[in-house]
């Protein structure tokens, strides 16, 4: 068991697609061009059209927390 935080935004929590397990920060995850990144939050969607964001760190970004579309690390916003 992990004490790190599951990230949860307006009564959605992000998850991993492939195994339905919530993201935590510090999550490591691999883009789908093979791009290991670190996730450091996110941003639930604001209506049904949107898929909401996800903040990672990865190489290029220089410690910084940078937002790309949860299905580019395999990942989604669920209602839980």
């Amino acid at each position: 068991m992990t004490d790190r935080p599951i990230i949860q935004r307006e009564g959605l929590t992000l998850v991993h697609k492939a195994t339905g397990e919530p993201c935590r920060e510090g999550d490591s995850v691999t883009s789908f061009r093979g791009e290991p990144a670190t996730v450091t939050g996110g941003t639930a969607p604001r209506h049904p059209g949107s898929t909401g964001r996800v903040l990672v760190r990865d190489a290029i970004s220089r410690g910084q927390s940078v937002e790309f579309y949860p299905s580019v690390f395999g990942l989604a916003w669920v209602a839980r």
